[in-house]
């Protein structure tokens, strides 16, 4: 039995439920595949099963698919950025109930834990049996103390594609431009336009920069970086003649007051060849006096396995002008993502129509059979962002489709405009915001 099957709804936890769901498997370099497994169990009084209904590929993700990190063996689970519908909760978790809908956080219940130790805890990356591209994920962890900083609780509006992000990118973006010590008014530069890098572009744009520079060479993710607003200067990095930084500064002569890796260790050169410290040194040399560099982009070195054989193509040390850095008085904050901490700001963003972050969206979602394609082509950069559908829709969201529930929500805010969109297990809402960032919001609404 698939997981489409048995699943009419998440109010009772004794309703029929399926034998098997699929998910997700990295199984060699380049190569995933869809499984069918076992549907999840409460194995701990504070666990919680989720019933998903959308999922995510991450530029993260990636580096596992090209066989960088990852658990010691293959196969294994994949995916960290996913959504939907509490479905069961074990006896102890009193802050959530069945029917909820809810961000899953990365990195969930598997904590990056710095307090104490030298080189933090990456367990989530790398557990084989954790993904959450799939249909019924639940959060399970063998470091599991609750599940407060696991499961977000969203309002029961907007399509998911506006929540989703909250789990991780949307948060990255933002707070990569805390670890380089943003404030309004600054001028930014944006290494990658990936899905984090555009998050952090729009986050700047959300707080009051007044110029932000986006570099990239993939001109589908140039043109989206285009759509944040009239403050957003598109940079090829592969320009004849000039390196991003070169560009940047005929511009801006004095420097940016901020720079951001959104790329990592992966990260390439004009030549369009893989250099670790490219970016890194593109971010110091325009960057003014005073200012900050923040990295989001991931920089992990592992040792060699079976299930992460291209790890030694990876350098353990980066080599960095630091005279430079230090003559110039900048800073440099390295920046994890922490969900649970930024949700409660960035959801009142999103819930008050000010953040739309699933501009970055073009295509989809898709079935999860189409998962090897999707990562083909997201690897080779000719889509910018994937999402999956989840398990079918339980009966009790069917209410939010009706004409009085969205003229209600009408009546609440004269500034929302209500549409349907059939993709989504929510009533879909777009808001005309009133910054430099709205023509995001009027491309939403079809304006």
């Amino acid at each position: 039995m698939s997981a489409e099957a048995g699943s009419s709804s998440d109010q009772s936890v004794t309703q029929k439920t399926p034998k098997t769901v699929r998910a997700v498997f990295h199984d060699a370099v380049g190569k995933v595949s869809v499984r069918h497994v076992p549907f999840p169990e409460l194995k701990e009084p504070e666990d919680a099963i989720v019933r998903i209904t959308t999922s995510a590929i991450c530029g993260s993700d990636l580096h596992n698919y090209r066989g960088f990190y990852g658990p010691e063996n293959y196969p294994y689970r994949a995916g960290h950025e996913a959504m939907g519908v509490v479905h069961k909760i074990g006896p102890a978790v009193d802050s959530l109930k069945v029917g909820d809908r809810v961000v899953i956080a990365f990195p969930d219940d598997h904590p990056i834990r710095t307090e104490n130790t030298t080189v933090p805890d990456i367990d989530f990356f790398f557990d084989p049996e954790f993904g959450l591209q799939s249909k019924w994920p639940f959060p399970k962890n063998k470091h599991r103390q609750n599940i407060y900083s696991s499961l977000i609780p969203i309002p029961n509006r907007l399509p998911d594609k506006e929540w989703l992000f909250l789990g991780d990118i949307f948060t990255t973006g933002w707070m990569v431009l805390n670890g380089a010590g943003f404030e309004a008014g600054d001028s930014v530069a944006v290494f990658g336009a990936g899905p984090v890098g555009l998050m952090a572009a729009y986050s700047a744009c959300i707080r009051g920069a007044s110029r932000i520079y986006v570099v990239d060479h993939v001109q589908q993710r140039l043109d989206k970086a285009r759509e944040i607003g009239p403050g957003v200067v598109p940079i090829d990095f592969t320009k004849p003649g000039q390196s991003a930084s070169e560009q940047i500064l005929a511009l801006d002569g004095g420097g940016v007051n901020r720079a951001v890796d959104c790329v990592g260790q992966e990260c390439l050169n004009r030549e369009l060849v893989v250099q670790q410290d490219y970016v890194l040194r593109e971010c110091v040399a325009v960057t003014a006096a005073g200012g900050g560099v923040g990295v989001a982009g991931v920089h992990i070195v592992l040792p060699p396995a079976p299930g992460r054989p291209n790890v030694g193509q990876v350098q353990p040390e980066i080599l960095f002008g630091f005279p430079e850095f230090w003559l110039r008085g900048l800073k440099l904050g390295a920046v994890l993502a922490d969900p649970a901490k930024m949700a409660p700001t960035l959801s009142r963003l999103v819930d008050a129509g000010r953040a739309r972050p699933g501009f970055i969206v073009d295509e989809g979602p898709f079935d999860l059979d189409e998962a090897p394609e999707l990562y083909r082509r997201f690897n080779e950069q000719k889509i910018i962002k994937v999402l999956f559908k989840g398990a079918p829709r339980p009966e009790e969201w069917e209410e939010w489709e009706k004409d009085e529930v969205l003229e209600d929500f009408k009546k609440v805010n004269a500034q929302y405009v209500a549409y349907r969109i059939p993709w989504t297990p929510s009533m879909a809402t777009s808001f005309r915001g009133n910054n430099k960032c709205s023509s995001i919001n009027d491309k939403l609404r079809g304006g």
